[in-house]
């Protein structure tokens, strides 16, 4: 999981099992977005995930992230990870993409992790294609949360090719999301 502590302001970018030159692509295409990157390698254990990639964006999530990436950067960044992907066959890989928070949206302040660990190819390349389209239906799914979110998390379905909600943090619980429905799990 991503550093619990971000700075605003501040780009990150860890990874594990990745090669030098894919992590200054991905490096090169942030910074040349975003200035300056914290990056860090991540030391992985022997686990069935050994490919990495984790990226928090310091600025809120919507379309005006979207403009300020530009379509043919957020399109590289797709193919780089997509590439990343093929090279390591059907092991398992993580992405993770975190937000300070949402524009448009009553919570602002509320953090989003889009996360997913796919063993295809093609599940992260439409993965990393439907982050912008959740720009569209966020609001109305964050109306139905509990209150005072302070972070949410949304997973891939690669069987349905959409993000959906996985669980949400309040200052007091946890909250699970189950057949369209919030329940607690504290």
């Amino acid at each position: 999981m991503l550093l619990n502590v971000v700075t605003v302001g501040t780009t990150y970018f860890r990874y594990a099992g990745t090669s030098i030159p894919e992590t200054e692509i991905i490096y090169h295409i942030i910074s040349s977005i975003l200035g300056s990157v914290e990056e860090e390698k991540i030391v992985t254990n022997d686990g069935p995930i050994h490919t990495i990639i984790e990226i928090h964006f310091p600025v809120l999530y919507g379309d005006d992230f979207f403009t300020l990436f530009g379509a043919d950067k957020w399109f590289k960044l797709r193919n780089v990870i997509t590439e990343i992907k093929k090279r390591r066959g059907k092991g398992q890989m993580r992405i993770v993409f975190s937000f300070p928070g949402v524009s448009g949206a009553g919570g602002t302040t509320t953090r989003l992790i889009l996360q997913t660990s796919e063993t295809d190819y093609r599940s992260v390349e439409r993965a990393i294609d439907r982050v912008q389209v959740l720009v569209e239906i966020i609001e109305s799914q964050m109306s139905k949360m509990p209150p005072e979110v302070l972070e949410m998390t949304y997973c891939y379905e690669a069987a349905y090719s959409r993000w959906r909600p996985d669980f949400v943090k309040t200052n007091k619980r946890i909250y699970k999301y189950s057949n369209d429905n919030w329940k607690s799990s504290t």
